[in-house]
């Protein structure tokens, strides 16, 4: 049955319409997308229109399409194009600085004029009618974009906004039409103020026209009926209904909860004829009972609408909601600028009352440009001084929405200071990007600006000279420098540079932070009428024409260097501007000149008495700029006007003319060097090659044949110029010397001939080129190399097969033995080891190091490499230096899959130079795996061979901690287990050591195991578990061994050892066992002592309770109490202060049984209580 083939398409519409029963419309989008993007990562070509998520609705799912869209832009294959509104671009922005934006302006202002003329169907084959619509359409859009600017419908669009203006004035331009031609269009246009709210109002009671006119079976467009009581009752009705719908779709959970507990019936009804087909508009779409608006923006506008009319109501949950929802906010404080009475009132005092608290909402009030309610919220709240992130302070923010208006009212009524700095950011960056503008090397975001160079960067001039009326300092510098006239010579805004400047107190001087002028800033950006004005007013304002930026580069150079010719003339036409300025590369114009072909520019430059020759400081003058970059005209002014040609070293102008590649600069060149009455024959080498060099096959074989160059001319290092190309891969270069007589087999200083090159590289035509015209394929390089050796180890297969054709011998060696099948080998180049292999190459030979090329392969991991020989009945028992066989080499370096390959009955047991067979090494290397093989292998294994420490792999085992291995060696009765190393330990003691109980367990488990065997120095297998701290290893010792008083060479015993590590269970156990408490070590010392000593309290507490003696003393005269102290003042680790209490109380608790003796207890205890106790304990002592 031949499978159903996957249409995206319909896999898409399945999943979206499947999960809306799950989850509701809500997410339908979502999951339409994700399911978008699963065809996409597989490859499908699809295309899928979708809008994003709003402001306030970046949920859970929207922040995973935001992951989605992440990892679908680290893809190179996926182009991703997303259109939404400026403020979801900005949290777009936030999630992901991957994500870039470029601003689109659709439907121009052609484009709405034909929108108009194709929806009022207006005929163009009427002149008279298209030339009244014209007047008309023109009218409205003038008044349509005075009334509303752009930032306004940022979050509409002019098509949207289009489409309602044609709709709500459809029937005035229908009258207007039936007018004669002297009618002025003025009085069928808004006599009032348009702004958007007003376009939205119009438009809503529009739409509810025709629905109403619908319904009663009229004509949608008859001419418009009064809005009489009756109807005005429906459309109220209508509003509501549709405010509901609205708060729904933005999913605004409190206001939702605020408005639904009075309307839930209303809505229900409202959905219940939506459902039956009852209710058609113009602003919604409708399925079933679900309700979207044709444009988010109409759930936003009735979203404000009910804001307004529900203030009271609302007025806690007021700001939260548009903090979150931009455009539900810029459209509430529109109307309530536009409304009037009671209503307008409530909200001012609640906007008062939030501002008193949050000044934010004076800062939405002036964004959305209404004028009243900014000034109202002014006049009740002190805000002069408020800066808010993303907004700067009040001043900066009506500047940057140009409002004439409130700038006005702050700074003449509010008092404001027209300088006052913000923490406003600029970003250069972004505008150079959107308008396609080159920018200088140095440009970062700037803060700290005044309101001023705000205005300038907005582009706002009627605002700059409100501003300059008002004493705004046009001077005052941003963080970064910059000044007004900075800006507008950025950004080419000639009317605002022409008013800063008529200031007459403008510094045309001023210098950003990396030295850079406004003449810097308008040369860069090839603004030439900025130019041409800062150069007119150059004596009134001093202008420095040959101001140097941080660079030293003047403007002169900026011109020449961004290719802005026109700019340039001016400059150069002016007698003040320093032609031969030098920026910090010791540059002047006339190099950038020449290096950029610009010919206008360096014949007006030399008209200037340019100087030719100057030196840059790389030591290149504007000739060799130009014949570097292969301009030929420039160099033929150039030198036409005296350029030297005759300059020395390699990088002469001919030299650079040949590495450009340009054969009519470079014959140019050589015709008037080869004219020169000295000797040029270096010159002629040197530009040798610098063109063999490059690959400049041309001019190469113009120097060979009409020259006297030497094609074999060789360098400090032996190297000819069939070498250099040989190795670069420059094949027609090759040709061109060898036909000219290059020396085919020459060598350089490594004693490397052309081919050994060409072969180290891999650059197979050369090599067919060498061996066709017979170099020796068995030439031995210092390492006594050869082109086999070289191509073999560098991986280039079809490089040694033209060298086997060739007569290359397969088993040459170099200075390390080595053929090349080792090296082969040892790089893993399969396909290479496979060729040699075949071509008759001996596997079997060992190089210095006594490795054949399956040791090699086996130690560099590469199975493939390692097979292949195998399979060629390599011999396995040839040993290396360290005495390995290839089945040793696979085990120490875990190549499990061919070890068994590797066996054989003559290595099974074979010994390297340590005496380690592959048993111990397999051992050694934890492999369990490969343990299990060998010991399968053959019952002839040497499970007690011993090596050179005399361990055997049970040692190995037991050291390592591997309990599977210890249980394998175990399980055959041929293995001994107490054999003793070179230090008399057996594995028991080596597993005792390092604390590893469970091997400890199985050893013991053995019945012949001998426990308390002495290694060299004395220790049984206890004494080296207690000497490491390993005291569950030391218990199961404790328990089964029968010599716990046993001493090593320092007469310690397992006591001893236990009380030194802080054993205190293996204390209490073997004191169960009976053992003395008070035996002395070589020091004399009891293990009270060594608990003592380490600040052991618990162990201290033991041994004293189970009657140690405490005033014993060791060699050195010091009792444990004299051992604690002064381990204390020695800052010892232990818990000292505990000890030496401990040992105190004892003394004390001792004293009454000893008072009468010879030499008093009492006298000894008041002797160390004086001199080690504090003064207290010993007048509390003393006292008793």
């Amino acid at each position: 049955m031949e499978a159903k083939k996957f249409d995206p398409a319909t896999a898409l519409n399945y999943e979206s319409s499947k999960n809306e029963a799950e989850h509701g419309h809500k997410y339908q989008r979502e999951l339409a997308f994700m399911l978008f993007v699963r065809v996409a990562l597989k490859g499908y070509k699809f295309k899928l229109f979708t809008e994003l998520p709003e402001a306030g609705k970046f949920d859970d799912v929207a922040i995973k399409m935001i992951a989605i869209l992440k990892q679908l832009l680290s893809m190179e294959r996926v182009l991703l194009m997303i259109s939404g509104r400026k403020h979801v671009q900005q949290q777009l922005q936030q999630l992901s600085d991957t994500i870039r934006f470029v601003n689109l302006v659709p439907f121009a202002n052609k484009d709405q004029l034909d929108f108009l003329q194709k929806f009022w169907d207006v005929s163009k084959e009427d002149e008279t009618t298209m030339a009244k619509f014209y007047k008309f359409a023109k009218q409205l859009l003038k008044t349509f974009h005075r009334g509303i600017k752009r930032s306004q419908y940022d979050f509409t669009g002019v098509p949207l906004m289009v489409r309602m203006l044609a709709e709500v004035y459809v029937e005035n331009v229908e009258k207007f039409l039936q007018t004669d031609c002297e009618t002025d269009g003025e009085n069928y246009l808004p006599t009032t103020g348009f702004n958007e709210v007003t376009l939205y109002e119009q438009f809503v009671k529009k739409s509810f026209c025709m629905k109403m006119r619908k319904k009663f079976n009229l004509d949608a467009y008859i001419t418009k009926q009064s809005f009489d009581g009756e109807l005005k009752a429906l459309f109220d009705q209508n509003t509501l209904e549709y405010q509901l719908a609205a708060i729904k779709e933005l999913n605004i959970k409190e206001l939702d909860d605020v408005v639904q507990e009075e309307h839930s019936n209303t809505y229900e009804e409202f959905l219940n004829r939506v459902g039956n087909g009852d209710d058609k508009s113009l602003l919604i779409n409708t399925s079933g009972k679900t309700v979207r608006f044709v444009h988010l923006s109409f759930a936003e506008y009735f979203t404000a609408k009910c804001l307004c009319d529900y203030i009271e109501r609302c007025k806690h949950i007021l700001y939260p909601i548009l903090e979150k929802q931009l455009v539900v906010r810029k459209f509430f404080f529109q109307l309530i600028e536009e409304i009037s009475g009671e209503t307008h009132t409530k909200c001012l005092g609640v906007l008062n009352k939030i501002c008193e608290l949050t000044p934010s909402v004076a800062f939405w009030a002036c964004e959305a440009v209404c004028v009243n309610v900014t000034k109202s919220l002014f006049e009740h709240n002190a805000l002069q001084n408020i800066r808010i992130d993303d907004y700067g302070t009040i001043l900066h923010l009506a500047v940057s929405i140009d409002s004439r208006e409130i700038v006005e009212y702050l700074l003449e009524d509010y008092g404001m200071d027209s300088n006052i700095v913000s923490n406003t950011e600029i970003n250069p960056l972004a505008d150079f990007v959107r308008n396609k503008q080159e920018f200088p090397e140095h440009m970062s975001i700037d803060e700290n600006i005044t309101p001023l160079i705000w205005a300038v960067y907005h582009g706002h001039a009627n605002i700059v000279s409100l501003l300059l009326n008002h004493n705004a300092d046009v001077n005052a510098k941003s963080n970064s420098k910059l000044t007004a006239l900075h800006l507008a010579a950025q950004y080419g805004f000639l009317e605002i540079a022409d008013v800063l400047l008529q200031t007459n107190k403008c510094n045309g001087n001023a210098q950003d932070e990396y030295g850079r002028t406004a003449l810097h800033f308008a040369v860069n950006f090839n603004h030439i009428q900025i130019v041409r004005l800062l150069m007119n007013h150059s004596a009134d304002l001093k202008l420095d024409l040959n101001a140097a930026d941080s660079g030293d580069n003047t403007a002169l150079h900026l011109a020449v260097l961004r290719n802005h010719t026109e700019v340039a003339k001016l400059l150069i036409g002016n007698p003040s501007v320093d032609i031969n300025a030098r920026n910090e590369d010791s540059i002047v114009p006339l190099h950038l000149a020449a290096e950029h072909g610009n010919s206008v520019i360096v014949e007006l430059l030399v008209t200037r008495k340019a100087s030719i020759d100057v030196l840059n400081s790389k030591k290149y003058t504007p000739l060799q700029k130009a014949a570097e970059k292969g301009h030929t005209n420039i160099v033929k002014i150039l030198v036409a006007n005296g350029a030297n040609i005759k300059y020395t070293g390699k990088d002469t102008p001919l030299a650079l003319a040949a590495s450009s590649g340009n054969l009519e600069t470079f014959e140019y060149l050589l015709v008037l060097v080869s004219a020169a009455e000295e000797d040029n024959a270096q010159i002629q080498q040197d530009v040798l090659w610098k063109a063999v060099g490059l690959d400049r096959v041309e001019i190469v074989r113009k120097l060979l044949d009409g020259y006297s160059v030497d094609v074999n001319d060789a360098t400090g290092w032996g190297s000819t110029p069939l070498h250099d190309s040989a190795s670069r891969g420059y094949t027609d270069v090759v040709r061109t010397l060898l036909d000219h007589g290059a020396v085919i087999d020459s060598r350089d200083s490594d004693n490397m001939t052309p081919l050994m090159k060409a072969c180290n590289a891999g650059h197979e035509a050369i090599v067919k080129i060498l061996l066709d015209k017979s170099a020796n394929p068995n030439a031995q390089a210092f390492c006594q190399f050869t082109a086999l050796h070289y191509a073999t180890y560098s991986g280039h297969l079809g490089v040694v097969e033209l060298l086997l054709d060739g007569g290359a011998e397969v088993n040459a060696i170099d200075d390390k033995q080595r053929t090349p099948l080792h090296l082969a080998a040892t790089g893993s180049h399969e396909e290479i080891v496979k060729l040699l292999l075949l071509r008759s190459a001996n596997q079997n030979l060992q190089d210095s190091n006594q490795d054949t090329p399956l040791h090699l392969a086996i130690r560099s991991q590469y199975t493939e490499c390692s097979e292949m020989l195998i399979n060629e009945r390599t011999d396995f028992n040839l040993q290396n230096k360290k005495r390995w066989t290839p089945l040793h080499v696979a085990i120490r370096y875990e190549r499990n899959k061919i070890v068994p390959q590797l066996i054989l009955p003559e290595n099974l047991n074979l010994p390297d130079i340590e005496g380690r067979t592959p048993l111990h090494l397999a051992v050694d290397k934890k492999s369990v795996e490969n343990v299990k093989v060998l010991l399968n292998f053959s019952p002839d294994v040497k499970l007690n061979a011993q090596d050179n420490k005399q361990q055997t792999p049970l040692h190995v085992a037991a050291q390592h901690g591997n309990s599977e291995i210890v249980r394998q060696l175990l399980a055959d009765s041929t293995t001994i287990i107490d054999v003793q190393d070179n230090k008399q330990q057996t594995p028991l003691h080596l597993a005792a050591q390092h604390g590893h109980s469970e091997i400890v367990r199985q050893l013991l488990a053995v019945s012949t195991t001998i426990i308390d065997v002495l290694d060299k120095g004395h220790n049984t297998a206890l004494h080296l578990a207690l000497q490491h701290v390993n005291g569950e290893t030391a218990h199961l010792l404790i328990e089964r061994s029968s010599k716990l008083e046993a001493t090593n060479r320092n007469s310690e015993t397992p006591l001893h050892l236990a009380s030194q590590a802080g054993l205190d269970t293996a204390v209490r156990a073997l004191i169960q066992k009976g053992v003395h408490l008070n035996p002395r070590d070589r020091m004399q010392r009891t293990p009270l002592h060594l608990a003592a000593l380490r600040g052991h309290v618990d162990v201290v507490q033991v041994l004293i309770d189970n009657s140690a003696q405490v005033d014993v003393t060791d060699r050195n005269g010091r009792t444990p109490l004299k051992l604690a102290i002064e381990s204390k003042k020695d800052d010892v680790d232990g818990d000292f202060h505990s000890t030496v209490r401990a040992l105190t109380d004892a003394i004390i608790r001792s004293f009454p049984l000893f008072r009468y003796t010879p030499l008093s207890r009492y006298e000894k205890l008041q002797t160390i209580v004086s001199e080690h106790l504090p003064r207290s304990v010993y007048e509390l002592f003393y006292s008793n």
